[in-house]
């Protein structure tokens, strides 16, 4: 079986740079492959294109016409025309994705993935759950993170 295709936005790989970058890196050996479109990684201060290939997220440029179609859909658009998982923490996205039929993530639960596949123990998946929150609290909410740390308690140990 394959492993999934993610493209990830801003907020879930500002979250991350901000915590733990080498989480990407993880992620992205252990889950399956992380794409990045090109302005959404110049949106993230915290990362640059080197940084970005050193943790081996793919960046990709859109093609023109889907460029201009849509910034705030950039995600959205790459994903369904490459078959990828968006990971989003962003409501309208998410709905925009679910709309579309378009499979969605949290961000969060690229850790859950990576917990499952042996590539990083729950509890430091629970740590990086928190300071993910604190260093982003008003989308990922107290009660955003108890619930991912009750989906860890409830996954087979590894």
């Amino acid at each position: 079986m394959k492993p999934p295709l993610f493209i990830v936005d801003a907020c879930v790989l500002i979250d991350f740079t901000k915590t733990d970058p080498t989480l990407l890196k993880l992620i992205v050996a252990h889950v399956g492959p992380i794409h990045v479109p090109s302005p959404v990684l110049a949106e993230v201060k915290q990362l640059d294109q080197s940084t970005a290939a050193s943790v081996g997220l793919r960046i990709v440029d859109p093609d023109l016409e889907t460029a201009m179609q849509a910034a705030s859909r950039l995600c959205l658009m790459m994903a369904k025309a490459s078959g990828w998982t968006c990971v989003s923490n962003d409501g309208y996205l998410r709905r925009a994705c679910e709309i579309d039929g378009v499979p969605t993530l949290w961000g969060l639960e690229l850790l859950l993935g990576l917990v499952a596949a042996g590539g990083l123990p729950r509890n430091h998946a629970e740590e990086a759950g928190w300071a993910i929150h604190r260093s982003n609290p008003k989308f990922v909410t107290k009660k955003v993170v108890q619930t991912f740390v009750q989906k860890l308690a409830r996954m087979r140990s590894v």
